[in-house]
């Protein structure tokens, strides 16, 4: 299963939002705490993302330079699971 990519932002952000509303000094901490972790998360989700298309762009490139496409590999992306979210 993976999680779609907002859902780490909106995770951050409802953080953020406790965050500033809370009045507790160390509730406000405790949330933005939780905000650096999900943006945290976010971040290394876009960085995975973008090496995997990397990767697929080059493994693609060397299947034409070859002179040749396996349509079966070629149509299905490679599947990784994701760590699942943190509650």
């Amino acid at each position: 299963m993976s999680v779609p990519d907002e859902f780490y932002h909106e995770q951050a952000a409802l953080c953020a939002q406790s965050a500033a509303e809370s009045t507790l000094s160390n509730q406000r901490e405790k949330y933005l705490r939780a905000q650096a972790a999900w943006q945290a998360l976010a971040d290394r989700d876009k960085n995975i993302r973008a090496v995997r298309d990397r990767r697929e762009a080059a493994r693609l490139a060397q299947e034409i330079a070859e002179g040749g496409t396996d349509s079966a590999s070629s149509q299905q992306p490679s599947q990784v699971s994701p760590m699942p979210p943190v509650a």
